[in-house]
């Protein structure tokens, strides 16, 4: 079994709140439904810098926290999304049909293996090498690791590439965790390159 955070590819359009409350709702996803109170966010896509290219992305990048999808990627990933979360409409300045997915939070850390940061209670905060605990995220693909505010989200392999099978752009993965390694061999996230699809 093997998970992998999501980052941006190089050369493709990001994703902007329009103001500071769309924001502060994006850090408040705990993985709670929120389809009946949801209004949906303004957004506005843009490019990551002067020097790079705008391509469209499949997934306009925002951060670790948050997984927004165009259309296109919905139609490959329709089952896989369906399954662990719920999509949520976006409000795109240019008009584009945008989803955010709300992805369900579990508790997988492993707290006394997983390395990274730590809260006043020792739990990890900030992970830098992964040790998840496998009963929990058995048969799972995709999870956002449950915190009080907007968690990390991890991606299975099957997730991964049916990304890839499709053809899907603007996202790269790097390796977090495989549970055929020890914890102390667990990639360091924040180092490793991402993953050749």
């Amino acid at each position: 079994m093997r998970f992998h955070k999501h980052i941006e590819s190089t050369g493709y359009e990001i994703l902007h709140c329009v103001d500071d409350e769309g924001w502060k709702i994006f850090r408040e996803l705990d993985g709670s439904s929120r389809s009946k109170t949801w209004n949906p966010v303004r957004v506005r896509r843009v490019r990551p810098s002067r020097r790079e290219a705008f391509r469209a992305s499949d997934s306009p990048y925002y951060g670790s926290e948050c997984l927004m999808f165009r259309r296109s990627a919905i139609d490959a990933l329709q089952d896989i999304l369906d399954a662990h979360g719920e999509l949520l409409p976006l409000e795109d300045e240019g008009g584009v049909e945008l989803f955010l997915h709300n992805t369900r939070a579990l508790d997988a850390f492993d707290h006394e293996c997983t390395v990274g940061s730590r809260d006043e209670n020792g739990r990890i905060e900030m992970a830098n090498n992964h040790v998840f605990i496998p009963s929990v995220v058995e048969g799972v693909d995709i999870f956002k690791q449950a915190c009080p505010r907007a968690g990390t989200i991890y991606l299975s392999d099957r997730f991964v590439q049916r990304w890839k099978q499709a053809k899907l752009k603007g996202l790269d993965f790097v390796l977090a965790w495989d549970s055929d390694l020890p914890p102390e061999a667990q990639p360091n996230v924040w180092t490793s390159k991402p993953i050749k699809l």
